[in-house]
Protein backbone atom coordinates (compact mmCIF):
# COMPACT_ATOMS: atom_id res chain seq x y z
CA UNK A 1 0.00 0.00 0.00
CA UNK A 2 1.20 3.49 -0.76
CA UNK A 3 1.68 5.93 2.07
CA UNK A 4 -0.09 9.27 1.70
CA UNK A 5 0.83 12.37 3.67
CA UNK A 6 -1.63 14.74 5.29
CA UNK A 7 -3.62 16.73 2.75
CA UNK A 8 -2.80 14.46 -0.18
CA UNK A 9 -5.33 12.38 -2.07
CA UNK A 10 -6.68 9.24 -0.45
CA UNK A 11 -5.79 5.74 -1.59
CA UNK A 12 -7.84 2.57 -1.27
CA UNK A 13 -6.96 -0.14 1.21
CA UNK A 14 -5.46 -2.89 -0.96
CA UNK A 15 -6.06 -5.77 1.43
CA UNK A 16 -9.23 -7.77 0.78
CA UNK A 17 -11.55 -8.23 3.76
CA UNK A 18 -12.39 -11.62 5.26
CA UNK A 19 -15.82 -12.55 6.62
CA UNK A 20 -16.01 -13.27 10.37
CA UNK A 21 -19.03 -15.38 11.35
CA UNK A 22 -21.02 -14.17 14.34
CA UNK A 23 -20.34 -17.48 16.06
CA UNK A 24 -16.62 -16.57 16.30
CA UNK A 25 -17.29 -13.51 18.47
CA UNK A 26 -17.38 -13.46 22.25
CA UNK A 27 -18.71 -10.72 24.50
CA UNK A 28 -16.38 -8.94 26.92
CA UNK A 29 -17.36 -6.54 29.71
CA UNK A 30 -15.15 -3.66 30.89
CA UNK A 31 -13.74 -3.53 34.42
CA UNK A 32 -13.48 0.28 34.65
CA UNK A 33 -14.81 3.35 32.82
CA UNK A 34 -13.45 6.92 32.77
CA UNK A 35 -14.27 10.15 30.88
CA UNK A 36 -11.48 11.56 28.71
CA UNK A 37 -10.61 14.38 26.33
CA UNK A 38 -8.18 14.24 23.44
CA UNK A 39 -5.89 17.23 22.97
CA UNK A 40 -3.42 16.75 20.14
CA UNK A 41 -2.01 13.27 20.63
CA UNK A 42 -2.57 13.30 24.38
CA UNK A 43 -5.42 11.72 26.28
CA UNK A 44 -6.52 13.76 29.30
CA UNK A 45 -8.53 12.06 32.02
CA UNK A 46 -11.23 14.55 33.03
CA UNK A 47 -13.09 12.46 35.61
CA UNK A 48 -12.56 9.59 38.02
CA UNK A 49 -11.89 6.03 36.92
CA UNK A 50 -14.75 4.04 38.42
CA UNK A 51 -15.67 0.34 38.43
CA UNK A 52 -17.95 -0.53 35.56
CA UNK A 53 -21.57 -1.12 36.59
CA UNK A 54 -24.08 -2.34 34.07
CA UNK A 55 -27.48 -0.70 34.39
CA UNK A 56 -28.61 -2.11 31.03
CA UNK A 57 -28.38 1.26 29.29
CA UNK A 58 -26.87 -0.19 26.14
CA UNK A 59 -27.87 -1.12 22.61
CA UNK A 60 -31.66 -1.29 22.81
CA UNK A 61 -32.36 1.84 24.81
CA UNK A 62 -33.18 3.99 21.79
CA UNK A 63 -31.71 5.48 18.64
CA UNK A 64 -28.45 4.15 17.24
CA UNK A 65 -25.80 6.67 16.22
CA UNK A 66 -23.18 5.71 13.59
CA UNK A 67 -24.55 2.18 13.44
CA UNK A 68 -24.78 2.58 9.69
CA UNK A 69 -25.51 -1.03 9.10
CA UNK A 70 -28.78 -2.74 9.88
CA UNK A 71 -31.74 -2.68 12.23
CA UNK A 72 -32.82 -4.91 15.08
CA UNK A 73 -36.15 -6.68 14.73
CA UNK A 74 -35.52 -7.69 18.35
CA UNK A 75 -35.26 -4.05 19.38
CA UNK A 76 -38.76 -3.83 20.84
CA UNK A 77 -40.10 -2.53 17.54
CA UNK A 78 -37.81 0.48 17.65
CA UNK A 79 -36.96 1.40 14.02
CA UNK A 80 -33.42 2.51 14.80
CA UNK A 81 -32.23 2.09 11.23
CA UNK A 82 -33.89 0.78 8.07
CA UNK A 83 -33.74 -2.99 7.73
CA UNK A 84 -33.53 -4.23 4.16
CA UNK A 85 -31.57 -7.32 5.12
CA UNK A 86 -28.48 -6.38 3.16
CA UNK A 87 -26.10 -7.13 6.01
CA UNK A 88 -28.28 -9.00 8.46
CA UNK A 89 -29.35 -8.07 11.95
CA UNK A 90 -27.17 -5.88 14.12
CA UNK A 91 -27.68 -8.32 16.98
CA UNK A 92 -29.22 -11.79 16.62
CA UNK A 93 -30.61 -11.47 19.29
CA UNK A 94 -27.76 -10.68 21.70
CA UNK A 95 -24.63 -11.20 19.59
CA UNK A 96 -23.48 -9.22 16.54
CA UNK A 97 -24.08 -10.46 13.05
CA UNK A 98 -21.26 -11.28 10.63
CA UNK A 99 -18.44 -8.75 10.33
CA UNK A 100 -15.31 -8.28 8.20
CA UNK A 101 -11.65 -8.04 9.10
CA UNK A 102 -8.44 -7.80 7.07
CA UNK A 103 -6.44 -10.76 8.29
CA UNK A 104 -3.84 -11.10 11.03
CA UNK A 105 -1.23 -9.08 9.09
CA UNK A 106 -3.44 -5.95 9.12
CA UNK A 107 -2.35 -3.57 11.88
CA UNK A 108 -4.89 -0.86 12.70
CA UNK A 109 -4.86 0.03 16.40
CA UNK A 110 -5.93 3.65 15.88
CA UNK A 111 -8.36 4.90 13.25
CA UNK A 112 -10.55 7.96 12.70
CA UNK A 113 -13.71 7.49 10.61
CA UNK A 114 -15.73 10.16 8.81
CA UNK A 115 -19.49 10.45 9.26
CA UNK A 116 -21.88 12.59 7.23
CA UNK A 117 -25.04 12.56 9.34
CA UNK A 118 -26.29 11.98 12.88
CA UNK A 119 -29.61 10.29 13.62
CA UNK A 120 -32.22 13.09 13.28
CA UNK A 121 -32.88 14.90 16.54
CA UNK A 122 -30.01 13.20 18.39
CA UNK A 123 -27.14 15.64 17.75
CA UNK A 124 -25.77 16.91 21.06
CA UNK A 125 -27.60 14.33 23.17
CA UNK A 126 -25.80 12.19 25.71
CA UNK A 127 -25.20 8.62 24.58
CA UNK A 128 -25.87 6.13 27.37
CA UNK A 129 -24.84 3.05 25.44
CA UNK A 130 -21.86 2.11 23.26
CA UNK A 131 -21.08 -0.96 21.15
CA UNK A 132 -17.96 -1.98 19.29
CA UNK A 133 -16.51 -5.13 17.72
CA UNK A 134 -12.77 -5.78 17.33
CA UNK A 135 -10.04 -8.38 16.73
CA UNK A 136 -6.65 -8.90 18.35
CA UNK A 137 -4.39 -10.44 15.71
CA UNK A 138 -2.95 -13.88 16.29
CA UNK A 139 0.78 -14.54 15.91
CA UNK A 140 2.18 -14.30 12.38
CA UNK A 141 5.61 -14.55 10.81
CA UNK A 142 5.65 -10.74 10.74
CA UNK A 143 4.62 -10.41 14.37
CA UNK A 144 5.38 -13.66 16.23
CA UNK A 145 4.77 -12.08 19.67
CA UNK A 146 1.41 -10.28 19.56
CA UNK A 147 0.18 -8.40 22.62
CA UNK A 148 -3.17 -8.28 24.44
CA UNK A 149 -5.56 -5.31 24.48
CA UNK A 150 -6.61 -3.93 27.88
CA UNK A 151 -7.70 -0.34 27.08
CA UNK A 152 -10.11 1.06 24.48
CA UNK A 153 -10.47 4.82 23.94
CA UNK A 154 -13.16 6.41 21.80
CA UNK A 155 -13.54 10.16 21.15
CA UNK A 156 -15.60 12.32 18.80
CA UNK A 157 -14.73 15.30 16.60
CA UNK A 158 -16.97 17.85 14.94
CA UNK A 159 -14.32 18.97 12.44
CA UNK A 160 -15.56 19.09 8.86
CA UNK A 161 -14.10 17.28 5.86
CA UNK A 162 -13.48 18.43 2.30
CA UNK A 163 -12.71 15.54 -0.03
CA UNK A 164 -10.96 17.96 -2.40
CA UNK A 165 -8.65 19.18 0.36
CA UNK A 166 -8.62 16.35 2.92
CA UNK A 167 -7.19 17.01 6.35
CA UNK A 168 -7.46 14.88 9.49
CA UNK A 169 -9.45 16.29 12.41
CA UNK A 170 -7.53 18.27 15.03
CA UNK A 171 -10.27 19.36 17.45
CA UNK A 172 -11.76 16.59 19.53
CA UNK A 173 -14.70 16.50 21.92
CA UNK A 174 -15.18 14.40 25.01
CA UNK A 175 -14.66 10.66 24.96
CA UNK A 176 -14.56 7.60 27.16
CA UNK A 177 -11.84 5.16 28.20
CA UNK A 178 -12.69 1.54 28.93
CA UNK A 179 -10.38 -0.82 30.82
CA UNK A 180 -10.71 -4.58 30.27
CA UNK A 181 -9.02 -7.71 31.45
CA UNK A 182 -6.50 -8.92 28.88
CA UNK A 183 -8.15 -9.49 25.49
CA UNK A 184 -5.79 -12.12 24.15
CA UNK A 185 -4.29 -12.46 20.65
CA UNK A 186 -6.57 -14.37 18.32
CA UNK A 187 -9.75 -13.03 19.98
CA UNK A 188 -12.78 -11.71 18.11
CA UNK A 189 -14.82 -9.78 20.66
CA UNK A 190 -17.80 -7.46 20.96
CA UNK A 191 -18.70 -5.24 23.89
CA UNK A 192 -22.05 -3.65 24.77
CA UNK A 193 -21.16 -0.89 27.21
CA UNK A 194 -23.42 0.98 29.61
CA UNK A 195 -22.27 4.63 29.64
CA UNK A 196 -24.45 5.75 32.55
CA UNK A 197 -21.35 6.45 34.66
CA UNK A 198 -19.76 8.49 31.86
CA UNK A 199 -22.38 9.76 29.36
CA UNK A 200 -20.82 10.76 26.06
CA UNK A 201 -22.27 13.83 24.27
CA UNK A 202 -22.91 13.25 20.60
CA UNK A 203 -21.50 15.94 18.27
CA UNK A 204 -23.75 18.69 17.04
CA UNK A 205 -22.36 18.71 13.50
CA UNK A 206 -23.38 16.39 10.68
CA UNK A 207 -19.89 16.31 9.18
CA UNK A 208 -17.37 14.95 11.64
CA UNK A 209 -15.42 11.99 12.95
CA UNK A 210 -15.17 9.28 15.55
CA UNK A 211 -11.84 7.84 16.67
CA UNK A 212 -11.20 4.48 18.31
CA UNK A 213 -7.88 3.34 19.76
CA UNK A 214 -6.90 -0.07 21.12
CA UNK A 215 -4.10 -0.09 23.68
CA UNK A 216 -2.03 -2.52 25.71
CA UNK A 217 -2.20 -0.14 28.70
CA UNK A 218 -1.19 3.37 29.72
CA UNK A 219 2.23 4.95 29.97
CA UNK A 220 3.48 6.93 32.98
CA UNK A 221 1.63 10.03 31.78
CA UNK A 222 -1.66 8.23 31.36
CA UNK A 223 -1.50 8.08 27.56
CA UNK A 224 -2.58 4.87 25.85
CA UNK A 225 0.12 2.60 24.42
CA UNK A 226 -1.17 1.40 21.07
CA UNK A 227 -1.50 -2.34 20.61
CA UNK A 228 -0.08 -2.70 17.09
CA UNK A 229 -1.73 -6.07 16.45
CA UNK A 230 -5.33 -4.88 16.88
CA UNK A 231 -8.02 -3.81 14.44
CA UNK A 232 -11.72 -2.98 14.52
CA UNK A 233 -14.12 -5.35 12.85
CA UNK A 234 -15.94 -3.73 9.95
CA UNK A 235 -19.44 -3.64 8.53
CA UNK A 236 -20.91 -2.09 5.42
CA UNK A 237 -22.35 1.43 5.51
CA UNK A 238 -25.49 2.46 3.66
CA UNK A 239 -26.78 5.84 2.55
CA UNK A 240 -30.33 4.82 3.52
CA UNK A 241 -29.48 4.93 7.20
CA UNK A 242 -30.13 8.01 9.34
CA UNK A 243 -26.59 7.97 10.80
CA UNK A 244 -24.27 7.77 7.81
CA UNK A 245 -20.60 6.81 7.77
CA UNK A 246 -18.75 7.07 4.47
CA UNK A 247 -15.66 5.44 2.97
CA UNK A 248 -13.00 7.81 4.37
CA UNK A 249 -10.81 6.80 7.26
CA UNK A 250 -7.53 8.09 8.67
CA UNK A 251 -5.19 5.41 10.02
CA UNK A 252 -2.11 5.53 12.17
CA UNK A 253 0.34 4.14 9.62
CA UNK A 254 -0.50 2.27 6.44
CA UNK A 255 -1.77 -0.93 8.16
CA UNK A 256 1.63 -2.66 7.85
CA UNK A 257 3.49 -3.84 10.94
CA UNK A 258 5.66 -1.17 12.53
CA UNK A 259 4.26 1.71 10.45
CA UNK A 260 2.43 3.31 13.37
CA UNK A 261 3.64 6.71 14.62
CA UNK A 262 0.96 7.60 17.19
CA UNK A 263 -0.85 9.96 14.79
CA UNK A 264 -3.80 9.01 12.58
CA UNK A 265 -2.96 11.06 9.49
CA UNK A 266 -2.87 8.59 6.57
CA UNK A 267 -6.11 8.79 4.57
CA UNK A 268 -7.58 5.65 2.99
CA UNK A 269 -10.86 4.70 1.39
CA UNK A 270 -12.63 1.50 2.37
CA UNK A 271 -14.62 0.97 -0.82
CA UNK A 272 -14.84 -2.45 -2.45
CA UNK A 273 -16.35 -4.11 -5.46
CA UNK A 274 -19.54 -3.56 -7.41
CA UNK A 275 -22.72 -5.54 -7.72
CA UNK A 276 -25.63 -6.45 -9.95
CA UNK A 277 -29.34 -6.54 -9.13
CA UNK A 278 -32.23 -8.53 -10.54
CA UNK A 279 -33.35 -7.66 -14.05
CA UNK A 280 -36.07 -10.29 -14.35
CA UNK A 281 -37.83 -12.98 -12.34
CA UNK A 282 -40.42 -15.68 -12.91
CA UNK A 283 -42.58 -17.74 -10.60
CA UNK A 284 -41.44 -21.25 -11.44
CA UNK A 285 -43.72 -23.01 -8.97
CA UNK A 286 -46.75 -21.40 -7.34
CA UNK A 287 -49.05 -18.49 -8.02
CA UNK A 288 -47.74 -14.96 -7.71
CA UNK A 289 -49.46 -12.40 -5.53
CA UNK A 290 -48.98 -8.78 -6.49
CA UNK A 291 -47.53 -7.23 -9.62
CA UNK A 292 -44.66 -8.58 -11.66
CA UNK A 293 -42.41 -5.70 -10.66
CA UNK A 294 -38.69 -6.38 -11.07
CA UNK A 295 -37.84 -3.16 -9.23
CA UNK A 296 -39.05 -4.83 -6.05
CA UNK A 297 -36.02 -7.09 -6.20
CA UNK A 298 -33.58 -4.20 -6.31
CA UNK A 299 -33.22 -3.20 -2.71
CA UNK A 300 -36.19 -0.96 -1.95
CA UNK A 301 -36.93 -1.47 1.76
CA UNK A 302 -40.50 -2.54 2.37
CA UNK A 303 -41.17 -3.59 -1.23
CA UNK A 304 -41.31 -7.37 -1.57
CA UNK A 305 -41.93 -9.86 -4.33
CA UNK A 306 -44.48 -12.33 -2.95
CA UNK A 307 -45.07 -15.77 -4.39
CA UNK A 308 -48.09 -17.65 -3.00
CA UNK A 309 -48.23 -21.39 -3.67
CA UNK A 310 -51.63 -23.07 -3.88
CA UNK A 311 -52.56 -26.40 -2.26
CA UNK A 312 -50.07 -29.13 -3.11
CA UNK A 313 -50.44 -32.86 -3.10
CA UNK A 314 -49.24 -35.03 -0.22
CA UNK A 315 -45.42 -35.23 0.01
CA UNK A 316 -44.93 -32.41 -2.46
CA UNK A 317 -41.35 -31.28 -1.84
CA UNK A 318 -41.18 -27.97 -3.73
CA UNK A 319 -43.92 -25.89 -2.21
CA UNK A 320 -42.68 -22.54 -3.46
CA UNK A 321 -40.11 -21.61 -6.06
CA UNK A 322 -38.93 -18.50 -7.83
CA UNK A 323 -36.22 -17.82 -10.41
CA UNK A 324 -34.43 -14.47 -10.85
CA UNK A 325 -31.94 -13.31 -13.47
CA UNK A 326 -29.20 -10.96 -12.31
CA UNK A 327 -27.49 -8.57 -14.72
CA UNK A 328 -23.78 -8.04 -14.22
CA UNK A 329 -21.71 -4.98 -15.04
CA UNK A 330 -19.80 -5.84 -18.26
CA UNK A 331 -16.96 -3.52 -17.24
CA UNK A 332 -16.14 -5.73 -14.23
CA UNK A 333 -14.23 -8.99 -14.57
CA UNK A 334 -17.11 -11.38 -13.92
CA UNK A 335 -14.88 -14.35 -13.10
CA UNK A 336 -14.28 -12.68 -9.73
CA UNK A 337 -17.90 -13.08 -8.72
CA UNK A 338 -17.78 -14.86 -5.36
CA UNK A 339 -20.73 -13.83 -3.22
CA UNK A 340 -24.48 -13.83 -3.49
CA UNK A 341 -26.51 -11.49 -1.35
CA UNK A 342 -30.23 -11.70 -0.98
CA UNK A 343 -33.04 -11.92 1.51
CA UNK A 344 -35.45 -14.77 0.93
CA UNK A 345 -38.25 -15.48 3.38
CA UNK A 346 -40.68 -18.39 3.25
CA UNK A 347 -43.78 -18.68 5.44
CA UNK A 348 -46.31 -21.41 5.93
CA UNK A 349 -49.67 -20.21 4.69
CA UNK A 350 -51.47 -19.36 7.93
CA UNK A 351 -50.30 -22.57 9.61
CA UNK A 352 -48.39 -22.55 12.91
CA UNK A 353 -45.32 -24.57 12.04
CA UNK A 354 -41.85 -25.23 13.37
CA UNK A 355 -40.61 -27.81 10.91
CA UNK A 356 -36.96 -28.84 11.39
CA UNK A 357 -37.05 -30.70 8.09
CA UNK A 358 -37.65 -27.51 6.13
CA UNK A 359 -34.79 -26.41 3.90
CA UNK A 360 -34.07 -23.63 1.47
CA UNK A 361 -32.40 -24.83 -1.72
CA UNK A 362 -30.57 -22.47 -4.07
CA UNK A 363 -29.87 -23.39 -7.68
CA UNK A 364 -27.83 -21.68 -10.40
CA UNK A 365 -28.30 -22.21 -14.12
CA UNK A 366 -25.41 -24.08 -15.71
CA UNK A 367 -24.78 -22.36 -19.03
CA UNK A 368 -23.12 -25.48 -20.46
CA UNK A 369 -25.90 -27.97 -19.71
CA UNK A 370 -28.82 -25.56 -19.39
CA UNK A 371 -29.85 -27.29 -16.15
CA UNK A 372 -30.23 -25.69 -12.73
CA UNK A 373 -27.57 -27.13 -10.43
CA UNK A 374 -28.03 -27.24 -6.67
CA UNK A 375 -25.33 -24.96 -5.26
CA UNK A 376 -26.52 -24.59 -1.66
CA UNK A 377 -28.90 -26.40 0.65
CA UNK A 378 -29.49 -24.15 3.60
CA UNK A 379 -31.04 -24.84 6.97
CA UNK A 380 -32.56 -21.42 7.61
CA UNK A 381 -33.42 -19.65 10.82
CA UNK A 382 -36.82 -21.03 11.89
CA UNK A 383 -39.22 -18.78 13.74
CA UNK A 384 -40.74 -21.00 16.40
CA UNK A 385 -43.64 -18.59 16.85
CA UNK A 386 -46.90 -18.72 14.98
CA UNK A 387 -46.05 -18.48 11.30
CA UNK A 388 -43.22 -20.92 10.64
CA UNK A 389 -41.01 -18.29 9.04
CA UNK A 390 -37.80 -19.47 7.39
CA UNK A 391 -35.15 -16.85 6.65
CA UNK A 392 -32.03 -17.35 4.55
CA UNK A 393 -28.93 -15.62 5.85
CA UNK A 394 -28.36 -12.56 3.66
CA UNK A 395 -24.75 -13.32 2.70
CA UNK A 396 -24.18 -16.68 1.02
CA UNK A 397 -20.71 -17.35 -0.42
CA UNK A 398 -20.71 -19.10 -3.78
CA UNK A 399 -17.38 -20.13 -5.31
CA UNK A 400 -16.28 -21.56 -8.67
CA UNK A 401 -19.23 -20.13 -10.54
CA UNK A 402 -17.73 -19.18 -13.92
CA UNK A 403 -19.87 -21.89 -15.56
CA UNK A 404 -22.99 -20.13 -14.28
CA UNK A 405 -22.21 -16.76 -15.89
CA UNK A 406 -23.93 -16.28 -19.24
CA UNK A 407 -21.49 -14.24 -21.32
CA UNK A 408 -23.50 -14.74 -24.53
CA UNK A 409 -25.71 -11.79 -23.63
CA UNK A 410 -24.82 -8.19 -22.89
CA UNK A 411 -24.69 -7.39 -20.07
CA UNK A 412 -23.76 -10.88 -18.83
CA UNK A 413 -26.19 -12.55 -16.43
CA UNK A 414 -26.52 -15.26 -13.81
CA UNK A 415 -29.81 -17.05 -13.09
CA UNK A 416 -30.70 -18.09 -9.55
CA UNK A 417 -33.57 -20.22 -8.28
CA UNK A 418 -34.83 -20.62 -4.71
CA UNK A 419 -37.14 -23.38 -3.49
CA UNK A 420 -38.60 -24.52 -0.19
CA UNK A 421 -38.30 -28.22 0.58
CA UNK A 422 -39.71 -30.10 3.54
CA UNK A 423 -40.83 -33.56 4.61
CA UNK A 424 -44.26 -32.67 5.94
CA UNK A 425 -47.27 -33.89 3.91
CA UNK A 426 -50.41 -32.03 2.90
CA UNK A 427 -49.37 -28.50 3.78
CA UNK A 428 -51.69 -25.78 2.57
CA UNK A 429 -48.89 -24.09 0.67
CA UNK A 430 -45.98 -21.79 1.36
CA UNK A 431 -45.40 -18.15 0.61
CA UNK A 432 -41.95 -17.30 -0.74
CA UNK A 433 -40.94 -13.67 -0.28
CA UNK A 434 -37.86 -12.11 -1.85
CA UNK A 435 -36.99 -8.75 -0.33
CA UNK A 436 -33.77 -8.09 -2.17
CA UNK A 437 -31.45 -9.99 -4.44
CA UNK A 438 -28.00 -9.10 -5.75
CA UNK A 439 -24.63 -10.58 -6.50
CA UNK A 440 -21.26 -9.10 -5.64
CA UNK A 441 -18.04 -8.97 -7.61
CA UNK A 442 -14.92 -9.78 -5.67
CA UNK A 443 -15.76 -10.16 -2.01
CA UNK A 444 -18.21 -7.73 -0.50
CA UNK A 445 -20.15 -5.40 -2.70
CA UNK A 446 -21.27 -1.86 -3.33
CA UNK A 447 -20.98 -0.23 0.06
CA UNK A 448 -17.90 1.06 1.88
CA UNK A 449 -16.79 -0.50 5.15
CA UNK A 450 -16.46 1.32 8.46
CA UNK A 451 -15.47 0.20 11.95
CA UNK A 452 -18.41 -1.52 13.61
CA UNK A 453 -19.21 1.04 16.29
CA UNK A 454 -22.46 2.49 17.61
CA UNK A 455 -23.77 4.77 20.32
CA UNK A 456 -27.34 4.74 21.57
CA UNK A 457 -29.30 7.68 22.92
CA UNK A 458 -32.67 7.67 24.71
CA UNK A 459 -35.78 8.12 22.59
Amino acid sequence: MALFAVGMAQTPIRTRPILVPASNMKRVVPLFIQPIQKIGNKIIHVGPKVPYVENHHYRRIGNLIFDSYEGNSTNGGNPDVPTDGLYGETFIPTAPGNRWYFGDDFYCPYSVTHYTNVFPGQAGKDALGFDFVMHVNAATATDPNPQSVTVVDVVMSGDGFDVNNPMPPTNYLNGVELTYGAIAPGSFIYSNVDLTASPLPMPTSTNGWYAILFATGLDGSGNPIECPNAQPLYWGTKVLNPSVVDQYEYLDGDSSFGSQTGTADQLFTFQFGSYGTASDYTVTRGNEQGTHDVAKLQGTPGSDVVVQQALQSVLSFNNAEVTATIQLDPSVVVSNLTLLRGVVVAKANAIPLNDPSAKMVMYMKNNTTGAYDVVKTITPVINAGTDGTLIIAPSIPITNISKYINTNVSPPTVSLRFAVKHARPALLGWRLTINYMSVDYDTIGPDPLAPSLAFSTPN
